[in-house]
């Protein structure tokens, strides 16, 4: 059942077209099937009332008749005196007759497009069964009396709409269902975090929300909703990457998105915050080529709600390296972001950077762009203490994950784990 609600959830619009497209077609059919309407003819067989032995074999003899009243020579009968066309077993189709050995009733029902067609039909098969009945046959047990002949009816029994089209509409939904079962199984990608464990040797840190939070000019979620679940599971991750190498919390940690994404950055930038407010000095360094945390806190002059909060510092160099410097106010979080350079980064101007920022600071936490976008990648993976990858859920494919490891076991990067970036927690 867990695995159900997040299929409907990602295929609700194919579930909700194909429920609709068939409901109109079930509409479709039951509007131009012809009307059908069954009338109905009861007989009783034996007297009224009589000796327990009567009735007894008047009741057996009810079974015998039902059984003869569709015999062929019944039903051409009926069918000549009616005037049809062709053999009496076309009647047959049309007819249904049931008797009760406790009742002594024989029901003849009669179904046709016409209504008193209907109970024409019924009323001649009841009397060539009671002409078939009295022939030879005196006894009262064998007797047949018409008790209620058929009438032409004035509503018909089917098609219904009120059946046709929810069966249909109901046919539709479990159709798409499994249509959209067959494709999400066909698509892999990472959903939940057994599908990343399962994609990689690494342990799986957790799962947080990679939305950006909602009606708010902050930009993270753990400032603007401090108490939500949200930000409950970024603090939990931030325990979690403290507790995952012998001597505590690493003091250099890459942020790497397994794919092209800004969930890398917005992780990066909610763990920087919570590890500030626990009184670490921290340094969030912008290495994507997309300028991801550029854009999140908006350093390049768009949005001036979150441009407000951002104050632009003294730039630094280190090395062949110019770094523009902003403060987040309100805290002790800085900003850092490399000017564009035509050269690619090696191992060893990364680590420069690295140290230099850590004269300053407690732990430096980086982004970059994914590896199969940059080979800068490659160089802060190597000269940072830790890393950690990022999977998009739904986005993603299983096969990143393996791919993603394996080059960084290359450069001999120190993977910690992988953590899951989804929509919601929940």
């Amino acid at each position: 059942m867990s695995a159900i609600f997040p299929l409907v959830r990602r295929w609700w619009w194919l579930l909700a077209v194909g429920t609709a497209a068939a409901a109109f077609v079930g509409f479709l059919v039951a509007s131009r099937l012809p009307p059908a309407y069954e009338a109905q003819t009861r007989l009783l067989v034996g007297p009224v009332s009589s000796s327990r032995d009567t009735l007894r074999a008047a009741g057996e003899q009810a079974r015998t008749y039902a059984e003869v009243a569709t015999a062929a020579p019944l039903l051409q009968s009926a069918a000549t005196n009616l005037g049809l066309q062709g053999s009496g077993l076309g009647l047959k189709s049309k007819v249904t007759v049931t008797a009760s050995d406790v009742t002594r009733l024989i029901a003849i029902r009669a179904r046709d497009q016409n209504a008193e067609q209907a109970a024409a039909i019924a009323n001649a098969l009841a009397r060539e069964l009671v002409v078939w009945a009295q022939h030879g046959n005196n006894a009262p047990e064998g007797r047949l009396t018409v008790v209620e002949a058929a009438s032409p009816p004035n509503h018909s029994t089917g098609p219904s709409s009120l059946v046709i089209v929810p069966l249909a509409a109901l046919a539709g939904l479990l159709g798409a269902f499994g249509l959209a079962a067959l494709v999400d199984s066909l698509i892999r990608v990472v959903r939940n975090e057994e599908d990343l464990a399962s994609a990689g040797p690494v342990n799986v840190l957790g799962a947080v929300d990679g939305r950006l939070p909602s009606r708010s000019h902050r930009p993270l979620v753990v400032d603007a909703r401090p108490s939500s679940d949200a930000a409950a599971a970024y603090r939990l991750l931030a325990a979690k990457i403290e507790m995952s190498g012998r001597d505590g919390l690493p003091r250099s940690l890459l942020v790497l998105e397994a794919r092209g994404g800004r969930s890398g950055s917005r992780l990066a930038a909610n763990l920087a915050s919570v590890l500030t407010k626990a009184g670490k000095r921290v340094v969030l360094l912008d290495g994507g080529e997309r300028d991801e945390l550029t854009t999140l806190f908006g350093l390049d002059g768009q949005g001036d709600r979150r441009k407000a909060s951002v104050r632009r510092a003294r730039p630094v160099r280190i090395g062949q390296l110019t770094l523009d410097r902003f403060r987040v106010h309100g805290s002790g979080l800085i900003i850092v972001r490399p000017r564009p350079r035509s050269e690619p980064l090696d191992a060893k101007q990364a680590a420069e950077t690295i140290d230099s920022l850590l004269d300053d600071a407690d732990l430096v936490i980086l982004t970059a762009s994914s590896i199969d976008r940059s080979p800068n990648s490659l160089a802060w993976s190597r000269a940072a203490q830790a890393t950690v990858v990022v999977a998009e859920s739904g986005h993603t494919r299983r096969e990143q994950i393996p791919s993603a490891l394996e080059t960084l076991r290359i450069v001999n990067a120190n993977v910690i784990g992988t953590v899951l970036c989804r929509d919601s927690l929940f």
